[in-house]
């Protein structure tokens, strides 16, 4: 069925129903309105901080990370290094154990 007139948009690609075109776009729009606060945000700037030898802000900014998003393996392996470097064996072994589970299938982390 090919469909013309003002219910579909054409492209240089496929045909898209104007019920279509939202779902294609919600991506788009959740990435414009997220909240500087994410976990992603969050644990851009952990890193950065870390990179920085900020321990105590890289420390905040991940263990917020964690609380948003409790599944991230790279959150949790940034956690460990941050508890690490801070002398926190303890809490370093817990979120690298953490890390490992989250990540289990990703061999960057596990």
């Amino acid at each position: 069925m090919e469909l013309t007139g003002p219910e579909c948009i054409t492209q240089t690609g496929p045909v898209l129903r104007s019920d279509e075109i939202a779902w294609e776009l919600l991506p788009v729009l959740l990435l414009l309105l997220a909240d500087p606060q994410t976990a992603t945000s969050l644990l851009q700037h952990g890193l950065i901080a870390l990179q920085h030898g900020q321990l105590g802000e890289a420390k905040t900014n991940l263990e917020q990370a964690s609380k948003s998003d409790r599944d991230n393996p790279y959150i949790w392996s940034s956690l460990a290094e941050v508890y690490l470097r801070s002398g926190q064996a303890a809490k370093s072994a817990e979120a690298a154990t953490k890390a490992e589970t989250t990540g289990k299938n990703n061999p960057l982390v596990a």
